[in-house]
């Protein structure tokens, strides 16, 4: 069996021409890349992502809702364009809801959130069946025409009232009956 060798003889000042060369080239590409990343961690560290307004809205059952937006720069640069939003606002419906906004930048997400309340804060209407004053004679029997309600998230509630009444048929005096009623949002009301 019979080796064979090769030996490749360079010239030295080729040799550390070259060497040279890929170490400057390399070196170089170093830097531009250290100045990258550098480029890029600024620009990353001075995003200004927040909300215009308050993070917390209540608004009124069937209130139109307007967004107050927000501000995405980095530097002064706008870059609200990088962001996406989205939510679940029903304001026919009473409850808690959210947007959320979500901003992409170089590979970097920001996310922000505005809690939305909607609330019902419109007392239902209560009305007396019947007349307002009555008038019998002692030991007659009361028939107590009742009363409705009415309201304008839960519908007719009428089945809710609550009657106070301390009327005494066998003994003469001025009595009051009253009617209450309590919506669903803890809204009340009450008649005479």
């Amino acid at each position: 069996m019979k080796y064979y060798a090769i030996i490749i003889v360079l010239d030295r000042e080729v040799t550390f021409d070259l060497i040279s060369k890929i170490w400057k080239t390399s070196f170089l590409l170093s830097i531009i890349g250290i100045i990258i990343l550098i480029g890029v961690y600024i620009f990353v560290n001075n995003v200004s992502f927040k909300l215009k307004g308050s993070n917390n809205i209540e608004l009124e059952l069937n209130e139109t809702y307007s967004d107050e937006g927000f501000i995405a720069q980095v530097f002064k640069w706008d870059i609200s364009n990088k962001v996406k939003t989205d939510n679940n606002l029903n304001n026919s419906i009473v409850g808690n809801y959210k947007t959320n906004y979500k901003l992409s930048f170089l590979g970097k997400n920001y996310y922000l959130v505005r809690n939305i309340k909607v609330i019902d804060k419109t007392i239902p209407t209560i009305k007396l069946n019947g007349k307002d004053e009555i008038k019998i004679y002692v030991g007659e029997k009361y028939n107590d025409e009742g009363a409705s309600a009415n309201d304008n998230y839960d519908g007719d509630i009428s089945q809710l009232i609550e009657v106070e009444n301390n009327l005494n048929t066998e003994q003469e005096g001025n009595y009051q009956i009253i009617y209450s009623i309590k919506d669903s949002s803890g809204n009340s009301n009450s008649v005479i």
